[in-house]
């Protein structure tokens, strides 16, 4: 970038350090630019940051009056309301134990005699923010 003209645009209206446009003449390339927070009592214009769901891995396992399966989870999820589907299509709360393996891994142990898992669905709900669930078919 050198001899390059860079031109940097402030918000009038909203009292924030950062321009929030930079223009650089004269270049043909694509430059990256990342603010980072590196003081205290700074506010991020963004309420939202994007996040990762919680996921299923593997398959459903009986280990003798339980099933197991593994859950990966991002650390901001930390409780869970886990169903499955009955043959009504209503969704039946479990009840389940979850372990920690590794870092964002778990194993859910659910307490299921009475469960048919021929056609299983199982669906996961955050506590922290339902609209990230997840869902698991055992189709077998």
């Amino acid at each position: 970038m050198s001899k390059k003209t860079v031109e940097q645009y402030f918000s009038s209206t909203r009292r924030f350090p950062f321009p929030y446009w930079i223009q650089v003449k004269g270049s043909y390339g694509s430059v990256y630019a990342k603010i980072i927070n590196s003081g205290s009592s700074f506010t991020s214009p963004y309420t939202n940051f994007p996040r990762r769901k919680p996921r299923f891995i593997g398959p459903l396992e009986k280990k003798g009056t339980t099933y197991e399966i593994h859950l990966f989870c991002p650390k901001y999820f930390s409780t869970f309301s886990l169903y499955y589907t009955n043959a009504e299509n209503a969704l039946v709360p479990l009840h389940y134990e979850k372990i920690a393996q590794e870092k964002n891994l778990f194993l859910l142990k659910i307490d299921a005699e009475n469960l048919d898992v021929e056609k299983l669905s199982l669906s996961l709900f955050p506590k922290e923010n339902p609209t990230f669930f997840c869902t698991f078919f055992n189709e077998l």
